[in-house]
């Protein structure tokens, strides 16, 4: 709830799954099409969600990158890749020790939606920071 508050943007879903909290960011937001290189308006939203995890020592990060399905499996393997390694950067420089965080890309292997629409597609494009408590 705490980080909610402080995200104040409708556009990242946050989901406690028990064991976990997941931090999703729609990389159309994050985000311009075939780029790794963060929005501005969303540096100031890793700010805060780097000073709640520096507020929680004792946690891992896992930040994976996420693809639709449009182009070839490589290249989104490689943008997805390049798009956590981004939000992985942005935390470190807001400072989160990098031994704390694991960044991977997925590119299109993993979809929460179908890739058949546009809407499914800009779901399926998406950077989950995954929180883990140790």
């Amino acid at each position: 709830e705490e980080l909610r508050r402080d995200m104040n943007n409708d556009d990242v879903i946050i989901q406690n799954t028990g064991d976990r909290l997941i931090v999703t960011l729609p990389q159309d937001i994050l985000f311009a099409v075939n780029s790794a290189h963060i929005t501005p308006s969303l540096r100031s939203d890793l700010a805060v969600l780097a000073q709640n995890l520096i507020n929680y020592p004792n946690s891992t990060i896992q930040i994976v990158g996420h693809t639709d399905n449009t182009g070839s499996a490589d290249y989104n393997q490689s943008l997805s890749t390049e798009r956590a390694l981004a939000v992985s950067s942005i935390l470190q420089q807001n400072g989160v020790p990098q031994f704390r965080i694991q960044s991977m890309g997925r590119g299109e292997s993993q979809p929460i939606a179908s890739n058949l629409t546009p809407e499914g597609r800009a779901q399926n494009r998406r950077v989950d920071v995954v929180i883990l408590p140790n």
